[in-house]
């Protein structure tokens, strides 16, 4: 039973991440299977899209002659006497500032002089923040590759803005170096967290696999990138200076930090998957595993009425 309970493990049913399993198929997330269609359901309330400030002028639609001329048919009064439909859309501008200065020459040594400028104002032409926002969140959010999100702004600006590949392939080194205060900040709350969620999660770079350490405390998060796994990748991480509660996938070298351990719940339901797929002839995983993921629910449910 053991070799054959060690066969059937993979990345549902044991803590092996998803990256090793060769022939795996489309990763799935663990949620039961409903049946129901997406969408609303019948009997639940709906969710209706609420309107917006109006930007530009109404249009009035008047009711045909039939209907104003005719002695059957009053305007109604009070509060139902209108009918408001919106309309919204979204539009990209381009809004362009000139900065300019006179140029004054020396002459006696010949040399030019000229106002500062602003900064952020360095070369003949420059892009503010919100170009490279719309960039940043192309790239890093939602993983457009560099040619797609230069073709995006170009193509959204009809041709006028062509971004650099150097200009986008920067912007991340920009967004770290502008974020290193914010980023300290966040170390030293993690380091100091009462209770700190850490994970290693391995991914694909330029063909090579490499890994990301991950810590939260439910309020902020912390990314690293890192060559190897192990106490080599946690060097230099909240982790290594963590000296409370520790909550991991039971990863042996985590045990090396923090002073106490706790398996995450998403691990515990694997285990009981595994044990009900590979162990048929017993009950007791799956009555720990419907209470479980229930717990995880009603977690879930209050969380999200605390959210402001």
């Amino acid at each position: 039973m053991l070799q054959v309970t060690q066969v059937n493990q993979n990345f549902e049913n044991s803590s092996i991440p998803s990256s090793q399993n060769t022939f795996r198929g489309k990763v799935t997330n663990n949620r039961e299977s409903t049946g129901r269609s997406e969408g609303g359901q019948p009997g639940h309330e709906g969710h209706k899209r609420n309107p917006l400030p109006v930007t530009e002028e109404p249009i009035f639609i008047d009711a045909p002659d039939e209907i104003k001329n005719n002695p059957d048919y009053y305007r109604q009064s009070g509060p139902n006497s209108e009918i408001h439909k919106q309309v919204i859309g979204i539009s990209l501008s381009i809004h362009v500032q000139d900065y300019w200065a006179y140029v004054y020459r020396n002459r006696i040594t010949g040399a030019k002089y000229h106002a500062s400028f602003p900064d952020g104002v360095p070369l003949d032409v420059n892009y503010d923040e919100s170009i490279k926002s719309i960039v940043f969140l192309l790239r890093n959010h939602l993983n457009v590759s560099i040619d797609k999100t230069s073709e995006f702004i170009r193509e959204m600006t009809d041709g006028k803005i062509r971004l650099s590949h150097g200009m986008v392939s920067g912007i991340n080194n920009e967004f770290s170096r502008k974020t290193q205060p914010e980023l300290g900040d966040i170390f030293a709350r993690l380091s100091a967290a009462k209770a700190m969620y850490t994970d290693m999660t391995c991914v694909r770079h330029n063909g090579k696999i490499k890994n990301v350490v991950i810590c939260s405390d439910k309020t902020s998060v912390y990314y690293a990138f890192r060559d190897k796994k192990g106490d080599e990748g946690l060097k230099g991480t909240p982790v290594e200076y963590f000296v409370s509660l520790l909550v991991h996938d039971h990863d042996k070298t985590f045990y090396h930090y923090g002073s106490e351990h706790q398996d995450c719940n998403y691990h515990h339901t694997r285990y009981l998957r595994g044990a009900i797929e590979n162990e048929p002839l017993l009950k007791w995983h799956g009555q720990m595993l419907d209470p479980l993921c229930e717990m995880e629910s009603i977690r879930e449910k209050q969380e999200r009425k605390l959210e402001p």
